[in-house]
């Protein structure tokens, strides 16, 4: 029976505990509030500190692409880049609604 539970994937176990969690939370919704106020007070924190983690992490390949003079490359790539996805979801949102309202 252990040799079973080991050979069960690991995305098979979040499955598991996601449809576990739904039915425990559908059942016991009023009696468990103090896990969801938690969860939910751990996750906003966590959600305020990852740009944080995001920027510190990037920061030594950035300052990597300085060191090389490639920082200007960088930023007129992401920039154009920026202005292809507003310049084609516009295009987008036209062409939806010209098929919505016609």
């Amino acid at each position: 029976m252990n040799d079973f539970i080991k050979r069960i994937p690991g995305y098979l176990w979040s499955l598991i505990a996601l449809f576990l969690g739904i039915i425990i939370g559908a059942g016991y919704g009023d009696s468990l509030i103090i896990v969801s106020s938690t969860t939910h007070s751990v996750l906003k924190g966590f959600i305020k500190i990852v740009p944080i983690l995001i920027f510190i992490a990037l920061s030594p390949a950035v300052n990597k692409l300085s060191s090389k003079r490639g920082t200007g490359n960088l930023a007129a790539s992401v920039i154009g880049w920026y202005l292809l996805i507003q310049y084609l979801q516009g295009w987008w949102v036209l062409y939806f609604l010209h098929s919505f309202l016609i």
